[in-house]
């Protein structure tokens, strides 16, 4: 069998993979790219035949303008608006009606109780859930759906799962709070890395699920050019080909690590490991129905309802004139129910009665043309969301972001303390890592040109 010569091997062509790639392509280096998957994207993925523009069926905002993202999907043609005009309203515990986010905020005690949680952040348990905590601080139970569908759903998973110490810090440490996002009104999120990336795209190599990698000592190099470079690291895929390379780059998703998807020769450190397990991918979706005609207000964008799917805002206001579609992303345990056919047409029931109620509209069970449902945990070889604040998680991103014996590296949003479960957050983890490798492999090259 032919060996497979390479000086970096790319595991998953995600963003962060793809950004990486195409750095360490750019200084020089030879790269293939591995990919589980018969398509690229990851969790950026697109349905272009629900509606007349592209619908986002996995990430949909960009969260930071001053981001490298919003600067590549910018350099491609994305036009970006940001939404900091359109109106947010969330539903009174107390009556069906909505109100407007800041009027709720100010006269509910819910920004009051927000800034108590930051300004006591160090204080906090990290071991003790937002649930926990809520019963704790004695917060009237009226709100408790409200804290389930905004920080629950925004999160990835049920608050339950949730640490409130994890999530203060990760709230601390953003630079946007998402009172402003930013969203491309011409093209999709995967539009814009189809033709970012456009001149890496044939080195993927799709349906390439990696068996194991070894990295040890034990390995037999592959000497290239009268042993000046050592290719030392083995790679198997599950189609039984062999890869070598210099360095490997994993960015699937940690549920893949966590499951021992890819087996590891030597395993990787105990820190490591630990790390990996204590990770967690939330379990949930995206839910667009496409209505024959618009029955929400002008300049409308999300609104936090009390019912079973309960964040929903509007995806086409600021793309189409022709199409009328909601969104609502939906989070374990809901999203579990979702995956039921039945049950998942008794929750879109429950969420049209909800807004014909809220709308004062009896038609809008009428008005539905169709629905999409994706959910992630569902979805081989990705199998989770986004990385959510867990319960004890500590600094377990900063120990997966660490390289292993200047060999093996780790990128993608599980290893972005600051940005997780954002793409802007995992592209730069993927330049972060190119930026390692390309250090090291030139100052392998300084010290052999010294040698000689």
């Amino acid at each position: 069998m032919n060996k497979i010569i390479k000086d970096v091997i790319v595991i998953g062509a995600g963003i962060s993979g793809l950004s990486a790639a195409h750095a360490l392509v750019q200084k020089g280096l030879n790269v293939a790219i591995l990919e589980a998957k018969s398509t690229f994207g990851g969790r950026i993925s697109k349905n272009s035949q629900f509606a007349d523009f592209p619908i986002e069926t996995g990430a949909e905002e960009i969260h930071l303008k001053e981001s490298a993202y919003f600067q590549l999907a910018e350099s491609v043609g994305a036009i970006i608006q940001s939404d900091d005009q359109v109106n947010n309203y969330i539903e009174s515990p107390d009556e069906e009606v909505l109100l407007e986010r800041d009027h709720f905020f100010e006269n509910s005690g819910r920004e009051e109780f927000y800034q108590m949680v930051m300004k006591n952040r160090k204080q906090l348990n990290e071991n003790m859930s937002v649930l926990e905590y809520l019963e704790q601080q004695k917060v009237e139970q009226k709100y408790f759906k409200f804290y389930e569908n905004f920080w629950g759903a925004e999160n990835g998973t049920s608050i339950k799962n949730i640490s409130i110490k994890g999530l203060a810090d990760y709230e601390s440490g953003w630079k946007s709070d998402h009172d402003v996002n930013y969203l491309i009104t011409n093209m999709s999120h995967f539009d814009v890395i189809e033709k970012a990336y456009a001149s890496i795209l044939h080195l993927i190599q799709y349906n390439t699920p990696v068996k194991s990698i070894h990295y040890g000592s034990d390995i037999q190099s592959l000497d290239k050019q009268n042993n000046s470079e050592n290719y030392s690291v083995q790679i198997t895929d599950k189609n039984g080909r062999i890869f070598y390379s210099k360095y490997a780059l994993i960015t699937v998703p940690v549920t893949q690590l966590k499951q021992g998807k890819i087996e590891f020769y030597p395993p990787l450190p105990e820190k490591k490991q630990h790390a990996i397990q204590s990770l967690q991918l939330g379990k949930g979706g995206k839910l667009h129905l496409s209505f024959k005609e618009k029955f929400w207000p002008n300049k409308f964008g999300s609104m936090i309802l009390q019912s079973s799917i309960g964040m929903v805002w509007s995806c086409s206001d600021l793309r189409s004139e022709q199409s009328h579609v909601l969104c609502c992303l939906i989070t374990e345990p809901v999203a579990l129910d979702m995956n039921d056919p039945i049950k998942q047409k008794q929750l879109i029931a429950e969420l049209l009665q909800k807004l014909s109620r809220i709308f004062k509209r009896d038609d809008i069970e009428s008005l539905l043309n169709n629905t999409h449902w994706i959910e992630y945990s569902q979805i081989e070889y990705i199998e989770g969301n986004y990385t959510y604040p867990s319960l004890n998680m500590g600094n377990s991103k900063e120990i997966l972001s660490q390289s292993v014996d200047n060999k093996l590296f780790f990128a993608g949003e599980s290893t972005n303390p600051r940005y997780s479960s954002t793409i802007h957050g995992a592209l730069e983890t993927g330049l972060r890592e190119a930026a390692k490798i390309i250090d090291i492999q030139e100052e392998q090259i300084d010290q052999l040109q010294i040698q000689n």
